[in-house]
């Protein structure tokens, strides 16, 4: 065999023996030496050695570690952060299908950012698929461009009361009408013949009603005939809960009286008498501690601001109360796990939470807590354990934010300000410190985002014009998604 090597000036003769001695050599370098050596080799290569030497590095440098274990692989992979994840799906076809497996990961990549994973033991694909989503949903959320918008007219005189349920929004009016909407196509499905409207719940069988006129009402949804009449109030009926399973209602008045009557047959069951101003909050509560029991909760407004608890079994009973007093005019309130936000309508207003509903002490003005610190809260719609939302500021916005965690620090009122995800401004509403002219729609995803809960209607609002503003979710398109996010 040839030993020699050919060179530009000639030949090295037994080339391999050459070869020996110099690896010789280069193994008593220090490390500092062998890299000048290798930078003047590098500077005097032609592009086939350089070529030549980066397919060698290749090897010698780059591991596949997806190449690895699968178990092994997938531990590596849990180690990263949602966006590192899409990129490495971009490396190759088998990163991408690699990844897409890791279930478990693309699960708690989910999580990370709030998404309320409602099916269980879904696959790699489909957990990556719903973080996707999402991720596009809040990016859109932030930037004003995830909802859509209508306005509905058909009431001739101002809307004072909206209330939506399934996909279906009614309104009453001082036209003494009800409509009732259809939010999908925005069709009016039927008008009621009523009376002015202060406040209305409806379910699929019955529209209730409370009036300026002192009165409240009971109504068929399918004939929209009128049931029965609930009178004995010497002022407007300004709010009303119902309850068919107890067979009650209750109502609130700007007489100072709260008032629990028979549903089916009208008959007063009895009259609270503790307030000292215009009733303008009540709700029907399920205790969940003992679900036999009922709460009647209510708010009265003006000088001495309270908020009243009474209990109610299924026979009607009412056992005892609780008042809580505040220094703030409370005039409407939200609840969600036995927990109560209310604002506070000062120059140094907030929106405040009062915890243990079901206590049975009175709770002083030092026991309750700031929960969002602002000056401009109109009305609260919605709490969720992810999400929260409510209408402030001058023209009104829409705000939604990361629900704080508020952490007690004795009698003290700490504030917190929640992360916003969402600020959309609402066109020329009709503002009502009863909360009654705004609602929230579909509530489900205040609890986090999921593949289900991100369509309809977000929002409904009275407008000055006599109409009906309608904030829904805009629809996704089906298309094929880029992977770069801001997380």
């Amino acid at each position: 065999m040839d030993n020699t090597m050919k060179t530009k000036t000639g030949t090295i003769a037994n080339f391999d023996s050459w070869l020996e001695k110099a690896g010789q050599s280069y193994s008593l370098l220090s490390d500092e030496e062998r890299n000048k050596v290798l930078d003047h080799l590098i500077t005097i290569s032609t592009p086939s050695q350089l070529y030549h030497l980066s397919q060698k590095l290749d090897d010698l440098v780059k591991r596949d570690f997806l190449q690895l274990p699968t178990e092994v692989s997938f531990h590596l992979i849990s180690f990263l952060d949602p966006a590192s994840l899409l990129t490495c799906c971009m490396v190759n076809k088998q990163w991408n299908r690699v990844i897409n497996s890791c279930g478990d990961v693309w699960r708690r990549a989910c999580q990370s950012i709030g998404v309320k994973c409602t099916k269980e033991d879904q696959s790699g694909q489909y957990y990556k698929e719903l973080f996707l989503t999402v991720s596009a949903r809040l990016q859109k959320m932030k930037n004003g461009s995830a909802f859509e918008s209508r306005v509905l007219y058909g009431h001739t005189d101002r809307i004072m009361a909206i209330f939506y349920r399934e996909g279906k929004l009614a309104t009453g009016s001082d036209d003494h009408t009800v409509r009732l909407w259809d939010c999908k196509d925005g069709q009016c499905l039927k008008v009621f013949d009523t009376h002015t409207v202060a406040d209305l719940k409806f379910d699929d069988h019955y529209l209730v009603t409370g009036s300026f006129d002192s009165t409240a009402a009971c109504w068929e949804v399918d004939t929209g005939k009128k049931l029965r009449q609930y009178q004995g109030h010497v002022a407007a009926v300004f709010t009303i809960d119902f309850n068919t399973d107890l067979n009650i209602l209750v109502t609130g008045s700007a007489d100072n009286t709260v008032k629990l009557w028979s549903f089916d047959t009208a008959n007063l069951l009895q009259t609270f008498t503790s307030y000292s101003d215009w009733v303008t909050k009540v709700v029907i509560v399920k205790n969940t501690e003992m679900p036999s029991l009922y709460h009647i909760i209510s708010a009265s407004s003006s000088d001495g601001p309270t908020v009243t608890l009474a209990t109610l079994d299924r026979d009607h009973e009412t056992q005892g109360g609780l008042t809580w007093r505040f220094r703030h005019y409370v005039p409407h309130f939200q609840i969600k796990n036995d927990i109560l936000y209310f604002p506070t309508v000062t120059s140094k207003g907030a929106i405040m939470k009062l915890e243990q509903l079901d206590h049975t002490t009175e709770v002083s003005n030092t026991s309750y807590q700031k929960f969002w610190d602002s000056s401009d809260v109109h009305v609260i719609l919605g709490i969720g354990s992810k999400y929260f939302a409510f209408i402030c500021g001058e023209p009104p916005v829409l705000k939604v934010i990361e629900t704080p965690e508020i952490r007690a620090n004795g009698k003290s009122m700490d504030s917190a300000r929640g992360v916003v995800i969402s600020s959309k401004n609402i066109p020329n509403v009709r503002l009502s410190k009863r909360g009654s002219t705004f609602t929230l729609g579909e509530m489900g995803w205040l609890d986090g985002m999921s593949d289900a809960n991100q369509k309809g209607v977000i929002f409904a609002a009275s407008l000055q014009d006599n109409g009906v503003y309608i904030l829904k979710w805009k629809r996704r398109k089906k298309q094929r998604r880029a992977v770069h996010f801001d997380l």
